[in-house]
């Protein structure tokens, strides 16, 4: 298992934040990675495994967002404990919600919700996409 990079972080209002990290690659197709949320009153970590097609697949869809300035996308990996959803406005408000699991099957769940901006969102892309260049390379 190959270590791939750092983390990306993703600002929130509030002290809030969303980071994706430890990116390592399993074999030719998958990836594993661990997701913090974390806002003035809650945190918690969670660890899960994906497939490249999914991480290639948000990606694309998160720069279709960025590039139109309006719009959504979402990301939830293979095994369900992580989903993802990425609203952004006309005006560049960002919300950013989704559900944290152990697993698929827990019923203790986190659902979150952060708010942020175009700009946050820009520098998460390009983070995201930096430590996850390697994983989708060898998905390739």
């Amino acid at each position: 298992m190959d270590e791939i990079g750092a983390e990306a972080t993703l600002a929130a209002e509030s002290g809030g934040l969303l980071k994706i990290g430890c990116v390592s690659a399993l074999e030719a197709q998958s990836a594993r990675a661990t997701v913090s949320v974390r806002s003035d009153w809650y945190s918690a970590e969670v660890p899960f495994e994906t497939s490249i097609d999914r991480v290639r697949d948000f990606l694309e869809s998160l720069r279709s967002v960025l590039a139109t300035g309006i719009g959504a996308c979402g990301f939830i990996n293979d095994d369900g404990n992580f989903d993802l959803r990425v609203e952004m406005s006309r005006n560049g408000h960002v919300s950013v919600s989704g559900v944290l699991s152990k697993n698929m099957f827990d019923d203790l769940q986190l659902k979150f919700g952060l708010r942020t901006d175009r700009y946050s969102l820009e520098v998460f892309e390009r983070a995201l996409r930096k430590i996850t260049g390697d994983a989708l390379a060898i998905g390739s």
